[in-house]
Parts: structure tokens; C-alpha cells; sequence
């Protein structure tokens, strides 16, 4: 259950046009994100010895944030969409088109690992490392609308697909009872293709069509996870109850192609081992 956060998560910026021309002052208006229910399912082997595979699918697809402004003041409201390399400003008369904008994130990762379990006493160290998979999509549209027509729209689609290696350490010690505590962290650099795509029609003051498409260049992408939480083992069943927080260095935000995504929520896992 995961809530994103980013450096940069503007929808749009609201300024007065009557009361300052120049656009001197001018505020940002942000995203508020909600907290999102995302699976995560994973199937392994762990031989005698302590060594084993693992393989993991995780997925997060939501439209997760949306925003709207109408201007209702007494003066002109000098709106503008901000992605990258484009600036398209948005003169809104007083009760005039109202702004929509939305934003969609879909993360998908695969990760193939071997395992290798150490006991110390009361305690389990597991160390992993394998490759992963990434496909990561971002969608952000912007519609102006006026008396049921559209006056101006703009979307900005980043895509990256990647793979690379991945690099995990487990912690679990036994409290008693059947109950543990554990922790998590892991790394992962993907090596991939990464597209940017900006399109855009606007009808006043001109009529004029944007089209801004990057082509697939190579890209990197890092990311950190870590989590902690208790584990209760009821014969071959168990459950866990944990917290955890991941930074994707570099993933993106609506608007900005450069910007850090951060992910931090609660988790509830339950499996069989057999």
C-alpha cells in the first residue's frame, strides 16, 4: 500500500495577469498523491544447504493524481503548462475554460535471483543477487475546456525499459512466541532505452499542433529499497507486517523528465512454504 512522492510533482502554475502583467509571481500548483494498492507475488526454492532461487513480480499501475482549476477572480488568470523544453501560457478571462490535468504511473519489475541463507545463532541472513526487469510508464494530459469545447490540450508520455543487476540482504531474528523481526534493503542499476513524447494542440491565441518525440537514447536508472517489519510463522504458513520506502534516482515526475521518485507505504504479505 504505496504512496509516491517526487521532486518535482507541479501540475500546473497560476499566476494574475492584471495585477502583475510580467508574470513576476507566480505559484505552483502540486500533485497530492493518495496511497495506492499494489501486488507483489514471489516463488522460490531453498535447498538444505541454504542455497535457492527466487523469482519476483511486482506491479503499480495507477492513474494516481489528478487536478483542476477555474478561474473565478476578477482579473485575468495567467495559467501555464511547464514540461520539458516547452512553456505553453493559458490567458483563462474570469469564469472562463476550466484545466484539467492528470497523471498516471505504471511501474512493472521482474527480478530472477539466487540465494544463499546464513544462520547465527537466533538469527537468518539471507543475501540475493540476480537481474531485474523494469518497465516504467508516466502519462501526464492537460485539457482546457470552454462551453464543451476544447480550447487546449497537452500530454507528456515517459517511457523506459530496462534491465540489470540487482543486489539484496535479508535480516530475520527470532523475538519467540513464532514471531520474528526482520529487514530488508536492496539495489538495483537498469540499463535500458528511455522515450519522451510531447503533443499538443492549442486553439487560442493561434492554432498551432506540438509535437516534441525524443528518440530511444540509452539511460540509467538506480533504485534503493528498504523495509522492516515482524513475521509470524504458524507451522508452514506465514505472515508479515512491515513497513517500506524505495527512491527511484532519476525516474521522472509529471512534468520533469529528470526528477527523483520516492514510494513509501505498509505492506501485509502471507505465503506457504512447503
Amino acid at each position: 500500500w504505496l504512496k509516491p512522492h517526487f521532486s518535482t510533482a507541479s501540475a500546473f502554475a497560476v499566476g494574475n495577469a492584471t495585477l502583475d502583467p510580467l508574470g513576476a509571481s507566480v505559484t505552483a500548483s502540486p500533485y497530492d498523491y493518495d496511497y495506492e494498492i499494489s501486488p507483489r507475488i514471489w516463488i522460490g526454492n531453498r535447498c538444505p544447504g541454504g542455497t535457492g532461487w527466487r523469482a519476483r513480480y511486482w506491479l503499480y499501475d495507477h492513474q494516481v493524481a489528478s487536478s483542476s482549476f477555474v478561474n473565478t477572480g476578477t482579473g485575468l488568470a495567467a495559467v501555464s503548462l511547464t514540461v520539458p523544453g516547452l512553456n505553453v501560457p493559458l490567458i483563462s478571462p474570469s469564469l472562463g475554460p476550466a484545466l484539467t490535468t492528470a497523471h498516471a504511473l505504471d511501474l512493472e519489475t521482474i527480478d530472477l535471483e539466487a540465494t544463499r541463507d546464513l544462520t547465527i545463532g537466533c538469527s537468518v541472513l539471507r543475501v540475493s543477487g540476480g537481474v531485474r526487469y523494469l518497465d516504467m510508464s508516466q502519462f501526464y494530459t492537460a485539457v482546457v475546456r470552454g462551453a464543451d469545447v476544447t480550447v487546449a490540450a497537452l500530454s507528456y508520455q515517459q517511457h523506459f525499459e530496462g534491465i540489470g543487476p540487482t543486489f539484496g540482504l535479508e535480516f530475520g531474528h527470532d523475538l519467540g512466541c513464532s514471531v520474528s523481526f526482520y529487514a530488508h534493503a536492496r539495489g538495483s542499476v537498469l540499463f535500458g532505452n528511455r522515450n519522451d513524447q510531447i503533443q499538443g494542440t492549442l486553439l487560442v491565441p493561434v492554432v498551432a499542433n506540438v509535437l516534441v518525440d525524443s528518440p530511444h537514447s540509452d539511460n540509467v536508472l538506480s533504485i534503493g529499497e528498504l523495509g522492516i517489519g515482524v513475521e509470524a510463522n504458524l507451522g508452514s504458513v506465514f505472515a508479515r507486517l512491515g513497513y517500506e520506502g524505495q527512491i527511484w534516482w532519476g525516474a521522472g515526475g509529471p512534468t520533469d523528465g529528470t526528477a527523483d521518485l520516492g514510494l513509501h507505504g505498509f505492506s501485509v504479505t502471507t505465503g506457504v512454504m512447503f
